[in-house]
């Protein structure tokens, strides 16, 4: 369930930023991106919050938005700002009989199934299951 008002995220532009309108970041635990201008909104927003986690552990995992092809570049600095060692991702590749190209995007960039990527000399290591299956999901 969405506790946050639309009106507080009322930005030019922000529209391109989430996959849909009516599902949106909770604003005292969203992700912010770091950026030159942090006075810029659309350069720190990504559709993303921190998670608690066993224990009530702070931030210990961030749910978000598969990328759109406006958003893929958001997600891999989200992914090396907050250094996430795990991407899971929930989705089927195909929604309402079309290629979720933002996600596909994402995939020829990050290794196939395992391996490592890097960003100048820090590397992290990745991999990828599909999974499209789990408890509640409608079909």
């Amino acid at each position: 369930m969405n506790f946050v008002d639309p009106k507080e995220y009322n930005y030019p532009g922000l529209v391109r930023k989430n996959r849909y309108k009516t599902i949106l970041p909770n604003t005292h635990s969203r992700v912010i991106l770091k950026s030159q201008d942090e006075d810029d909104f659309l350069s720190t927003y990504i559709n993303a919050n921190y998670l608690k986690g066993y224990e009530d552990e702070e931030q210990a995992y961030i749910a978000t938005q598969g990328p759109t092809v406006n958003t893929v570049g958001d997600f891999w600095r989200m992914v090396w700002q907050e250094r996430s060692p795990i991407i899971v991702m929930i989705t089927n590749l195909e929604e309402k009989n079309e290629v979720e190209t933002g996600i596909m995007i994402m995939l020829r960039i990050a290794p196939s199934r395992s391996g490592s990527c890097s960003r100048g000399r820090e590397c992290a290591g990745a991999f990828e299951r599909p999974g499209t299956s789990w408890p509640g999901r409608s079909r």
